[in-house]
């Protein structure tokens, strides 16, 4: 089982992953990014719980 530091870790990568993802797609580099970011964000926010 993986620690709760380890899904800490997991959750910030994510969310960092998502906002750069979503900062391409407000810049017009692409849709396909909005899709990218939701995810990153859905993942981060399942690490986030699994952290507490």
């Amino acid at each position: 089982m993986k620690s709760k530091e380890t899904y800490g870790k997991v959750a910030e990568t994510f969310k960092k992953k998502g906002d750069k993802a979503w900062a391409k797609a407000k810049n017009g580099e692409g849709d396909h990014h909005y899709e990218s970011a939701r995810k990153s964000y859905e993942t981060a926010r399942k690490a986030e719980e699994k952290s507490k």
